[in-house]
Order: C-alpha cells, then sequence, then structure tokens
C-alpha cells in the first residue's frame, strides 16, 4: 500500500535537500524510526511538520503545495470531446506540469523578492552611511576617528565603505588625507557589526584603498604588500558575500594603477580588462579613464586619447562633474602631446567650464597650465610665458612641489628655446625649496638637480630639460625609476 500523500511529500522534500533519514534524524532530535514512520505510514503532526521543514530550510507550507499540485493532477476530468481535445492522460500529466510551474513560480518569485529586499537594505544603509561620513569629513582627524572607535552608529559596513570611496577621491591632490580616511575604514570594518563570515570581505576591501593611498604616496612596496594582504582577506571573505555586496571591480580597478605606477603595464591592462567584465556600465567610464592613463605611461598617446574620448561618453550620462573633468582634460592634454593644439585649444573653454563649476582652485591651476601648453605650441611664446609664470607663482605659494617643478620645466623649455639662458638661471634658483620637499621623493630629486646645476652654470639644454621633465612626470608615483643622465 503507497504511503499517504503528505508522507511521500515529506520524503520528496529531504531527498531533494541530499538528506538521509539518519541525517534529518540527528538534526532533528528525534529518533530514525521517528522519520521512517513520518515518511511511510502516518503524517507528522503540524507543528512538529514544520520544524522539520525548517531544519531543511523549507518554508512551512512546502509539503502543502505539493499535496495541492498532486491532487489537482490526480482529480477527475472530463472525456474528451472533439478529436483534438486533449485525452484524460494528456490532461492529467498537463495538470502535473502546471502544479510543478506554480511551485517553480513561487520559488522564483521568493528569490526575486528576496533580492529586492537585500538591494533595498543595501540602499539604505548606503544612503545612511553617506550622510554619517559627511559628518566626519567636517571633523579634525583625531575627531572622526574617536566617534569611529566610540559610536556604534559609525560602526558599520556601509560606512567603512564610504571612507574607502572618499579616500579614492582625496588620493589625486591629498595623499594622507586618502591613507587617513583609508585607515579608518579599516578600523570601521574590524569593529563592524557584520558575521565573521563577512568580516574578511569588508577588511580586505578596505585594506586595498590604504594600498592605494600608500602607492599615491610613493610607497610601492609598501602598497605591493599591502595588495597582497587585501586579496588575501577578500579571498577569505568569499563565503560571507554571496551576493557580492561589494564591488570587486573597484579593486582590480585600483591594483591597476599601482601595476601602472610600478611600470607593469601589460598586468595593469589585464586587470581593468577583468574589472571591466565584472562592473556595471555606469562604471565603465571610470575604467576607461585608467586605462588611458597607463596608455599614456606607456607612451601610447593616440590610444590614450581614444580611450579618454570613449570614456567621455560613458560619463557624461552619470552627470559626475569630477569624472568628466578627468576625460576631458586628459584629452585635451592628449591633443597637446600629438600636436593638434587646434583641436586642443577647441576643447579647452569646456574644460575650463568643468573647472569653474567644481571650484577647485587646483583644477583652475591646471587648465591654466595646460593653456600655456597650446599657446606654446601655437608659437604665442609671450603668452605662454605669461600662462607658465602665473601657475608656477600659485604653486609655489601653495607649496605644491611636484607641479611646481613639472612646470618650471615647460617654462626653461620655452626660455632656452629663444636663447634666455640667464633666465633659465634664475629659474633654477627659485627651485630651491623643492629640494627640500617631502613631497618630492629622492630620484626625481636627483634628476630636477641634474637641470639645474646645468641651469646654474648656463649649460641647460633643450634635450636635457625634455628628458628630465619627462622623466618627473613618469617617476611620480615610482620612486625606483632611475634617471639617465
Amino acid at each position: 500500500m503507497p504511503p499517504p500523500l503528505r508522507c511521500a511529500a515529506f520524503k520528496h522534500l529531504r531527498e531533494s535537500r541530499d538528506l538521509k533519514q539518519a541525517d534529518l534524524a540527528r538534526l532533528a532530535g528525534v529518533s530514525l524510526r521517528t522519520i521512517e514512520r513520518y515518511e511511510r505510514a502516518e503524517e507528522a503532526p503540524r507543528d512538529e511538520e514544520a520544524r522539520l521543514l525548517h531544519l531543511m530550510d523549507y518554508g512551512p507550507d512546502a509539503v502543502d503545495e505539493i499535496v495541492q499540485a498532486t491532487l489537482r493532477g490526480e482529480r477527475p476530468v472530463a472525456a474528451p470531446a472533439s478529436p483534438v481535445d486533449p485525452t484524460t492522460h494528456d490532461l492529467r500529466l498537463v495538470r502535473r506540469l502546471a502544479g510543478e510551474a506554480s511551485r517553480n513560480a513561487l520559488d522564483a518569485t521568493e528569490a526575486h523578492l528576496l533580492r529586492f529586499v537585500s538591494h533595498w537594505r543595501a540602499c539604505r544603509a548606503r544612503a545612511k552611511a553617506t550622510d554619517l561620513v559627511n559628518t566626519l569629513l567636517s571633523l579634525s582627524p583625531e575627531r572622526r576617528r574617536l566617534r569611529v572607535e566610540s559610536m556604534r552608529q559609525f560602526q558599520t559596513w556601509a560606512v567603512a565603505e564610504r571612507l574607502a570611496e572618499q579616500s579614492e577621491k582625496a588620493a589625486p591632490n591629498k595623499a594622507d588625507m586618502a591613507l587617513e580616511l583609508a585607515e579608518l575604514a579599516c578600523l570601521a570594518a574590524d569593529q563592524a557589526e557584520v558575521t565573521e563570515l563577512f568580516r574578511p570581505r569588508l577588511q580586505g576591501y578596505c585594506r586595498a584603498f590604504v594600498a592605494n593611498a600608500q602607492r599615491v604616496g610613493g610607497k610601492l612596496q609598501r602598497a605591493d604588500e599591502t595588495f597582497e594582504q587585501a586579496w588575501a582577506l577578500w579571498e577569505a571573505g568569499a563565503p560571507g558575500d554571496p551576493g557580492r555586496l561589494l564591488a570587486e571591480w573597484r579593486l582590480l580597478d585600483r591594483h591597476a594603477s599601482l601595476r601602472r605606477s610600478q611600470g607593469r603595464f601589460t598586468e595593469a591592462l589585464e586587470l581593468l580588462d577583468s574589472a571591466r567584465a565584472m562592473a556595471p556600465l555606469d562604471a565603465h567610464g571610470r575604467i576607461l579613464l585608467n586605462q588611458g592613463s597607463v596608455f599614456m605611461e606607456m607612451e601610447d598617446v593616440e590610444r590614450a586619447f581614444q580611450s579618454f574620448e570613449v570614456a567621455e561618453k560613458r560619463i557624461e550620462a552619470l552627470g559626475d562633474r569630477r569624472l568628466l573633468m578627468g576625460s576631458r582634460f586628459n584629452q585635451a592634454r592628449c591633443l597637446c602631446d600629438l600636436e593638434r593644439y587646434a583641436e586642443a585649444e577647441q576643447r579647452l573653454p569646456r574644460v575650463r567650464e568643468l573647472a569653474e563649476e567644481l571650484r577647485n582652485e587646483l583644477d583652475l591651476h591646471r587648465v591654466r597650465w595646460l593653456d600655456g601648453r597650446i599657446l606654446a605650441g601655437f608659437g604665442r611664446t609671450g603668452e605662454a610665458h605669461e600662462a607658465f609664470e602665473q601657475v608656477r607663482r600659485a604653486l609655489t605659494a601653495r607649496g605644491i612641489a611636484y607641479d611646481c617643478a613639472l612646470v618650471t620645466l615647460e617654462l626653461a623649455l620655452l626660455l632656452l628655446d629663444q636663447g634666455r639662458t640667464a633666465e633659465v638661471r634664475s629659474l633654477a634658483l627659485k627651485m630651491v625649496w623643492i629640494f627640500r620637499s617631502e613631497r618630492v621623493h629622492q630620484k626625481a630629486l636627483a634628476a630636477l638637480r641634474v637641470f639645474c646645476e646645468a641651469a646654474k652654470q648656463e649649460t641647460a639644454t633643450l634635450d636635457l630639460t625634455r628628458r628630465v621633465l619627462r622623466f618627473l612626470e613618469r617617476a611620480r608615483h615610482n620612486p625606483d625609476l632611475q634617471f639617465e643622465e
């Protein structure tokens, strides 16, 4: 005699989980004979059935769903009327399939709703974290750290994530602040109320931004070691992040920047390809900007220009003015390197407009610097001289040593081309403060010293100055490069 329908349904659900009767008995704390009875002869009491279903990760109505689908498939059917009506056998089969389909649809709907709830919870947490991080940014570093250490509202995964992203935003102009924010993100990750499965994932994510800040500060070896730690933690936390709450493409993108700074260009491009493959479409513009920077370091200006141009199209739709500024500025810069000055001049007003909109003084100085390069390209040396000198004075006043060295060398090229060696000598004397700066690493200073010594003796040449300028551009974040005299 076949077992009752509910018993058969219960057995089917257990077997679907690849559980043996003995395993379920042990899990439920009942005897093996009890499980055998529930599957062969006697229906389990409803509260006990619900408990056993919960242990197997089913809802309390799982048995009812199978029973209803079965009953629907077995109820009496009318005999076919026309020659093409489904036969009785056909109808029973269709009803069984319909029951299966309804269960599958229910499972799919449940999975979709669970994903929706997770997404909603993530959005809510991130929105709250944005406000909390904005509050932190208004405080001193000491008070920021104190709040994260002592207040639970700042000890969340979303606050850690937002701090890491703020570190990335600060990195291009404020390496010290970028490092402070990334380390603060790590502190929040260490104290966040998350599962121990997820914690390594969060810690690895934040450590990657510490590495990025170290890279910008010229500590490439340390950044490499930190990235190794970050990836190890990230992989260890994979079981705790099956829904990929945190964005792996961001880590790949930042790692690519490190490889770019190290001169390991092939690896950098491979990492960026991987990042783009898993990133959402609205992140592709950011990744293409990084790709363009790699091509610039490779001195493949044509491909760099193409990357920046495509990046602009992707970024415009997002409305991110900061990224748009980067793509447009770099396009104009590439056109200058390609000596396509007329095209660069046409793009300059759009770059200046964005810089003014962003209200970042350093951006405005860089636009004026770009203006000087375009003017020099057109042979308008007087106006170019005025532009370079204006930028040089502004950067000196702000103590921005590395950029000041670069624009001073561009100004020197302009003067040397006119044979004005005495003025180049005067420029070299004005660069003394740069050698006292902690922002310029020793290899860069050694190359700059070669130029300054030659300039003081009025023996500096266009070739030497160009080589020092190019070296400083390439060595900015790579203190391991060696200048060849």
